[in-house]
């Protein structure tokens, strides 16, 4: 008889023990797993985002070129100017908000620049794209011979909105 079982009841301490680590293991697959899709979800999500505040940057960019008065720069030279336009009597918004890069979080945006001017903005990220292909067409691609994308080879540019523009009508 083995030490700790009752008289007369079989020893099944280690199929129970067994039973239990089996189960704790299948649990902590399930919640791993489970992590994993929220944290491709949420990827996913930021990607999205950074599709859209790229964008809103460069119709912003490309609304400031296009309301240049004669003989007024036509690209601003900070981010802020799209908050506030000062070159005409009544100041113009281009933009509502300075948005932040959905993927670094930050405020801090690289900008494609063309002279001293900005015509364009993209994330500091060195983080792999998702969405390697089929791109928005308000994205251009830093480096098309490119295959693994970075989340800084994506440029938001307003010369790209112009020309879209102009091909859409």
């Amino acid at each position: 008889m083995r030490s700790g079982s009752a008289p007369g009841q079989p020893a099944s301490g280690g199929f129970a023990l067994m039973f239990v680590l089996v189960l704790l293991l299948a649990a902590t697959l399930a919640s791993t797993a489970l992590i994993s899709s929220a944290q491709m979800a949420r990827s996913r999500e930021r990607e999205a985002d950074l599709f859209f505040v790229g964008q809103q940057y460069a119709v912003a960019i490309a609304r400031y070129s296009r309301a240049s008065p004669a003989g007024a720069p036509n690209y601003p030279r900070r981010l802020d100017e799209l908050l506030e336009d000062n070159r005409f009597p009544m100041p113009v918004r281009h933009l509502r908000k300075l948005w932040r890069d959905p993927i670094t979080d930050s405020k801090e945006w690289g900008l494609v620049k063309l002279g001293d001017r900005i015509v364009g903005v993209y994330s500091l990220s060195q983080r792999r794209v998702i969405r390697q292909k089929d791109l928005p067409s308000a994205v251009a691609v830093a480096d098309e011979n490119k295959s693994d994308l970075r989340y800084s080879d994506l440029h938001f540019l307003a010369l790209n909105v112009a020309v879209n523009a102009a091909t859409s009508q």
